[in-house]
């Protein structure tokens, strides 16, 4: 019986060629398993910020300057899916730009109307070049399980793209060389609707160039300048010291 056994256990003769074959087919798989754990996957229907000048990237000394943050891909994979806040830091040379507080500088309409209460916003300077840009929406997230089903709901003011806001700046420089400046957003943060962060945003970079101004205007700055000397010279002439 154990003769038997031992027979019946002993393993089967395979070819030396086949052994190989398989050793060969396992190192491929693994192979194949390394690379693609290699490879870097993207993140499935990311969220990014962007950066739009309304004037373009070329600008002139004395130019105010508007540019646009939006919100791209907020629905794509995510149906339904709400901002309901955000906050972030947009920093820039504070020896090239100041921040401007006039038309269109403001809003996007995305979280609803700041002005008429529906949402509260706040974009300040909390150092040179650091301007804090915050906003939180009061609506209710859509009218499906809504509490007070008022409207305007954030579903219906959002789309997969929209605009959060447009910051000013006045590019007053007082150089005169030409200068390449970048602006950009950094530690953005996002949350939806019922206050969910939602996956975090890489920063949003902006390039513009400022160029040397031309003769005409360094000759216009010159004679204005000549002329005010001038004034205060024939001022100091005129006066006369006292007895």
């Amino acid at each position: 019986m154990r003769a038997a056994w031992s027979c019946c256990a002993a393993k089967p003769n395979v070819p030396a060629d086949s052994q190989g074959e398989t050793a060969m087919k396992k190192s491929l798989l693994v192979l194949a398993m390394l690379l693609c754990m290699a490879m870097p996957v993207p993140p499935a229907h990311a969220l990014a910020l962007s950066l739009f000048p309304q004037s373009g990237l070329l600008i002139h000394r004395f130019d105010d300057v508007f540019i646009d943050i939006n919100l791209i891909g907020l629905t794509s994979g995510a149906p339904g899916r709400t901002l309901g806040a955000f906050e972030m830091d947009l920093e820039f040379d504070p020896q090239a730009f100041q921040k401007i507080d006039i038309a269109p500088a403001g809003w996007g309409p995305a979280l609803g109307n700041v002005a008429a209460g529906e949402a509260l916003a706040s974009m300040a300077l909390t150092a040179p070049g650091v301007l804090h840009i915050s906003a939180v929406s009061l609506l209710e997230t859509s009218a499906a399980g809504c509490s007070f089903c008022t409207g305007p709901y954030l579903d219906e003011l959002q789309g997969n793209s929209f605009h959060l806001a447009t910051v000013g700046l006045y590019a007053y420089n007082p150089g005169f060389v030409d200068m390449t400046t970048n602006i950009g957003t950094r530690m953005a943060v996002l949350a939806d609707g019922a206050g969910n962060r939602l996956p975090d945003v890489p920063d949003a970079l902006l390039q513009l160039t400022i160029p040397e101004p031309g003769t005409g205007p360094l000759l216009l700055l010159g004679l204005v300048s000549a002329a005010i000397a001038g004034r205060v010279c024939r001022r100091s002439a005129t006066k006369r010291p006292g007895p």
